[in-house]
């Protein structure tokens, strides 16, 4: 077994406010495969992890602003409504799988760093091909 670590850390959005780690990607990035994702965003621990898969759900606020939701569209729940308000308003960084990555994750942590957060992912690889690797996600770059 090969050992890959990854560490993601979030950065601040175009508001100044820290990026969010989430699973919460719903209305945002509707195509990524974000199922197996803890409340947190990160991989569930034995989670077997496959190319193009989220890694980490991170979602961050455009510079605009959150407002409560309209009562039009809070009163009919009206899903596409309700969808464009959200893609308007905030922005994925979601950490996706690559190939070297793949494998079943054995550790998943969130750690604080100031006002921002960093995950470290560990995952075991029976491809004895891999080296051991740490991968680091680079900080947003504002739009």
């Amino acid at each position: 077994m090969v050992r890959i670590t990854v560490t993601v850390s979030s950065d601040l959005d175009p508001t100044g406010e820290p990026e969010e780690f989430t699973n919460d990607l719903d209305y945002v990035a509707e195509n990524l495969r974000h199922e197996h994702l803890d409340e947190y965003g990160l991989p569930r621990i034995g989670t077997v992890l496959k190319s193009g898969m989220v890694l980490v759900g991170i979602l961050g606020r455009k510079n605009v602003s959150l407002r409560e939701i309209p009562e039009a569209i809070r009163l009919t729940m009206d899903e596409v409504a309700l969808g464009e308000y959200y893609q308007a308003r905030l922005y994925e960084r979601c950490k996706l799988v690559t190939p070297e990555m793949e494998g079943t994750v054995v550790k998943a942590v969130i750690s604080s760093n100031g006002r921002c957060q960093s995950a470290t992912i560990e995952i075991e690889s029976s491809n004895e091909s891999k080296e051991t690797t740490t991968a680091t996600m680079a900080p947003l770059q504002l739009r």
